[in-house]
């Protein structure tokens, strides 16, 4: 039964996707789908596990959100 409850959520995804990229254009739709998972398990293991993240990891999240949002404010509007 679970999986017929995610199989409509995830349903959704498809037609979500394309109403994006109509919206805003492939270029940002594409980076905040790639940047998105990569920040949320930084700060998920930062705040929920109490993880130890470097200088490094938490310098290149930002350039990657700095990214995204450069790549959002010149996309097609």
């Amino acid at each position: 039964m679970a999986a017929g409850a995610l199989g409509g959520i995830n349903g959704a995804d498809m037609p979500l996707t394309i109403l994006s990229i109509n919206l805003m254009g492939s270029q940002v739709v594409l980076s905040v789908t790639v940047a998105t998972p990569i920040l949320l398990v930084l700060i998920i293991g930062k705040v929920f596990y109490g993880e130890h993240v470097s200088g490094r990891a938490w310098a290149g999240c930002v350039l990657g959100a700095i990214s995204v949002a450069v790549l959002a404010c010149t996309g097609k509007h």
